[in-house]
């Protein structure tokens, strides 16, 4: 199932371009990755130096955490309109998973992520209002190793098979209707993941569509979630989604 705000892990029984990118449409979608080969990545600025091509390698990123808050989007870098979302940024460490009951718990178990960035925007539905047109968060995973961040994205597709819906009371939200759909296609990335449902929140009336795209690039992985009022449609999210997870790829540094 999907999470707009923190990454889920399987750990039990088995969640806003200049690239190419393809439609979305329901399917199985995906299909499960080629072996991800092992790509250690350290969390401590590493000596200095340069691929074959010149270009900086993931691994010579100061450190995890650097890497993760250059990549994660800012207000701007959406499209013209947008502001901070509360909260606006987490670089929270501690993770959380979907337990048996589909309901978000803390994770105890370690994953391998060792530096993560999420901000959070909206766009106001009128000029100075308190509606919200479009709701969407990007994130940046750091991964010690390749291996981990492939089973990360891995994670998201158990979950959204296993639970169609999933509360989350930390937050107040509900996803329902969850699915896997078909993802963009990019070269930009090792593997991509995509997958559309409806959000609402607890106890409140109406549901929005959103769509939810992460993507993995060696050690890293990219992760949006749009979710937008219900007059727009699925096809609006779909749009915003697509262009962030561009810019985000666009960001991460050559291998």
């Amino acid at each position: 199932m999907t999470s707009p705000f923190i990454r889920k892990t399987a750990a039990v029984c088995g969640l806003a371009s200049a690239l190419l990118l393809a439609g979305c449409s329901s399917s199985d979608g995906g299909g499960t990755a080629a072996p991800v080969p092992s790509a250690p990545v350290p969390s401590a600025p590493s000596a200095a130096g340069s691929s074959a091509s010149g270009a900086p390698l993931v691994a010579e990123a100061p450190d995890a955490s650097a890497l993760a808050a250059s990549v994660a989007l800012k207000p701007q870098e959406w499209a013209a309109g947008f502001v901070g979302g509360e909260p606006y940024e987490s670089a929270r460490l501690v993770e959380r998973m979907v337990d048996t009951s589909c309901e978000y718990v803390p994770n105890s178990q370690g994953t391998g992520r060792i530096g993560t960035m999420a901000r959070t925007v909206r766009l106001p539905a009128q000029a100075g209002g308190r509606s919200v047109a479009v709701y969407a968060r990007s994130t940046a995973d750091v991964y010690v190793r390749a291996e981990d961040a492939h089973e990360a994205v891995s994670a998201l597709r158990t979950d959204a098979r296993r639970c169609t819906e999933v509360v989350d009371q930390e937050y107040g939200r509900k996803y329902r209707g969850t699915r896997e759909v078909a993802p963009p296609r990019t070269a930009a990335a090792d593997e991509v993941y995509a997958e559309e449902g409806q959000a609402a929140l607890i106890g409140g009336a109406g549901d929005f569509p959103f769509v939810h795209l992460a993507a993995r690039k060696g050690t890293v992985v990219v992760d949006v979630f749009v979710d937008v009022e219900q007059g727009q449609g699925v096809a609006a999210a779909r749009d915003q989604s697509r262009k962030a997870l561009a810019a985000l790829l666009a960001k991460l540094p050559d291998r």
